[in-house]
């Protein structure tokens, strides 16, 4: 087992334990350099994505509450996609045609930009957000082990094709003091039809935080690399995460960028 010296000054670094339930199946695969950075790289892009996408979801929604009465008593929205458009996001709500009632675009700092479009008249949906909407409704029938009474979702394209889509299922939460990593999800969907699914932990795990804590250690025993979903969590809880993973490897997520933490340098005597 390697060692690691975590050291944090003027504050304390929570816990998150994993139950014995959390161990994998079976022994996990050992990825060499290049499959490792991969893996990292991959982790990186998509958790900030899925963020990103999240983010803009909440804040569209947020706005429309709080400013549009029509919409707050609109009980044509039946759910809502996203759609990336340069530095820029693009919320869509739609109704069970489904078409295309309200746009919101959120900009790059998570800020609505401009008015919020209110469509007169439902617009039929584009390709992407076809495709989007698809994969959604796909991916809503699974039977997963909640971890929480309300989910979110988000969808991204998994690749350059409109065919594949990773669907995340994410725990709802109302407290700030806890990041609900446990219960988290993903789905694979391809033209509609959902193909694979997994889960990132196998216990509803939270993490604690609060004013003196400055980073958080976890457990990751079903992946030799921190996964998306943990680049994910550190951004929305704003907090760098210790992530420890089944190759007794521990790695730091700060602001979406996965390093590993090295052995602590011996100072014994030649």
């Amino acid at each position: 087992m390697r060692m690691f010296c975590l050291i944090v000054i003027g504050a304390v670094l929570a816990t998150g334990q994993a139950r014995a339930d959390d161990a994998p199946p079976k022994p996990m695969p050992v990825l060499n350099a290049s499959d490792t950075q991969a893996a990292l790289a991959r982790a990186e892009t998509v958790g900030r994505l899925m963020y990103l996408h999240d983010r803009a979801a909440e804040h569209a929604l947020e706005t429309l509450v709080t400013k549009d009465r029509k919409f707050r008593k609109d009980k044509r929205v039946k759910d809502w996609i996203t759609e990336a458009r340069g530095d820029s996001v693009v919320v869509s709500f739609l109704d069970a045609t489904p078409a295309v009632l309200y746009r919101v675009t959120v900009d790059a700092q998570g800020a609505v930009a401009g008015t919020p479009e209110v469509l007169a008249v439902p617009v039929a949906l584009t390709p992407y957000e076809a495709a989007a909407a698809q994969a959604r409704r796909a991916a809503s029938t699974p039977q997963i082990a909640a971890c929480a009474p309300t989910y979110k979702m988000v969808a991204i394209p998994d690749g350059a094709s409109l065919d594949h889509w990773a669907v995340y299922l994410l725990p709802g939460t109302r407290d700030p003091r806890f990041i609900p990593l446990g219960g988290s999800f993903k789905v694979d969907v391809t033209r509609g039809q959902v193909t694979a699914s997994r889960p990132f932990t196998y216990s509803c795990i939270q993490l604690e935080k609060g004013p003196k804590v400055a980073a958080i250690v976890t457990m990751h025993l079903l992946d030799p690399t921190p996964m998306e979903v943990h680049v994910y969590w550190g951004l929305w809880g704003r907090i760098p995460l210790f992530v420890g993973t089944s190759n007794n490897l521990m790695w730091n997520i700060d602001d979406g960028h996965i390093t590993l933490v090295e052995d602590e340098p011996s100072t014994a005597s030649p």
